[in-house]
């Protein structure tokens, strides 16, 4: 489980937890497009990312922006399946949209 920290374009913050998957030095997870932080994300990309773990810390602070290559969905989707046993579904846009955050700071 890791923790998406967000804000709107008003500054107003949003932390959830969600499922994520680290592949190639990105961070990739599923959100739905009208959920808090996907219209902040929509609004401002800047996002902060941790691990559940308060004793282990490890925080990465870095820019969101939205997969939609195919080839990259259906390795994630893979991937969710391997690690959550989940298949996720994310043929519609209106319902569910994935990001990818990659690194500018991280802190441990």
């Amino acid at each position: 489980m890791y923790w998406v920290s967000t804000s709107s374009s008003a500054s107003k913050p949003h932390a959830a937890p969600v499922w994520g998957i680290w592949r190639e030095g990105r961070f990739y997870f599923e959100t739905a497009p009208n959920s808090a932080k996907g219209r902040n994300l929509h609004e401002n990309p800047r996002a902060v990312v941790h691990v559940q773990d308060g004793l282990d810390t490890a925080i990465v602070e870095g820019a969101a922006s939205r997969v939609k290559n195919p080839k990259i969905l259906r390795t994630l989707a893979e991937d969710y399946k391997r690690k959550y046993d989940y298949a996720p579904e994310w043929s519609d846009e209106a319902t569910q949209v994935v990001y990818s955050v990659k690194p500018a700071v991280a802190h441990a």
